[in-house]
């Protein structure tokens, strides 16, 4: 997966020529992420959000997620861009994003099977039936599906990798 993501330019390294697989992926960087997969997207103007001059490298995207509505913000008027991810929002992100571009989000899984189901929220129940529905993200070998856990980059690079064969898939329908 991180073989995938850096050769088709969706994630860049850490710009010493090492992945950081187990470091941490904040909100910005799902932005970034899924800017660098829509081959169309232009950097947009995130000063509206209150912490606009901390977002370093992807201001642009965020401003792009705003105002796609992928990344909403938090109540304070912030981004959040430069919180670390859950699972849940990661996914919840993606999901917008999916339904933004037309693609076809309508499938669902039971998400009782996991151990952990009780444990997902609301604002991202739909997003991970879906995800899970369309094996974009599978759960651990546990059974839990850590919905509250954050997304490292290495995980991310698998859903990042899953939800564009998805893209191709739904595309090819």
């Amino acid at each position: 997966y991180i073989e995938y993501v850096t050769s088709h330019e969706i994630f860049n390294g850490n710009g010493n020529g090492t992945f950081g697989p187990f470091q941490l992926v904040s909100k910005g960087m799902v932005a970034q992420v899924l800017f660098n997969i829509d081959k169309n997207a232009k950097a947009g103007d995130s000063s509206g959000f209150t912490d606009s001059s901390k977002l370093l490298w992807f201001s642009g995207s965020v401003g792009w997620a705003r105002n796609e509505n992928i990344l909403t913000g938090n109540p304070d008027g912030s981004s959040g861009g430069m919180d670390d991810s859950s699972r849940e929002t990661s996914i919840t992100m993606m999901y917008r994003y999916a339904l933004n571009k037309g693609l076809d989000s309508g499938k669902r899984a039971d998400l009782s099977r996991f151990k952990d189901a009780s444990l997902v929220r609301d604002f991202s129940r739909t997003a991970l039936e879906w995800a899970v529905a369309e094996g974009i993200i599978t759960g651990d070998d546990k059974g839990n599906l850590n919905p509250g856990a954050y997304t490292k980059r290495e995980d991310m690079a698998a859903i990042a990798t899953r939800f564009v064969q998805f893209m191709a898939k739904n595309k090819a329908q």
